[in-house]
């Protein structure tokens, strides 16, 4: 399997599963950033504070094989996505298409709820706190 499609599989992967797009919002800054200032040598990349990204999830994208450490000094580290292309392709299928978002189904409590308690009527339910009784 060629390094490419490996990428776009663990990018759709996470992805799936970013409900916020939190990810989706970091890996397009990522994108934009890489866009503009292509790599001048194999120690060339970003740090967290370039794409406003926290290095938890940095780090995490690296250890999924999204992004590669260019260059890890006491000061820092730096990061590179491993492909570009791929990473560009993933986020454009989620733009377009998007993950298929659930509709949030609202529930309503029926008037009747307690009717299933039973001997409900012969309870008298007080509420102080709330001021009401059933």
């Amino acid at each position: 399997m060629a390094e490419g499609s490996k990428v776009y599989e663990k990018a759709v992967t996470l992805l799936m599963n970013d409900k916020r797009g939190d990810l989706r919002d970091l890996l397009v800054r990522i994108v934009e950033w890489e866009k503009k200032h292509p790599p001048q040598n194999q120690y060339d990349g970003f740090y967290w504070y370039d794409v406003s990204g926290d290095p938890r999830v940095l780090n995490k994208l690296v250890i999924k094989g999204i992004l590669k450490v260019a260059l890890k000094t006491n000061s820092g580290t730096s990061y590179r996505l491993v492909d570009l292309k791929e990473t560009e392709r993933v986020l454009a299928s989620f733009t377009e298409e998007g993950p298929e978002e659930e509709e949030e189904e609202t529930l309503e409590i029926p008037d009747n709820i307690l009717e299933i308690v039973i001997g409900h009527e012969e309870k008298n339910f007080q509420f102080p706190l709330l001021g009401f009784s059933l």
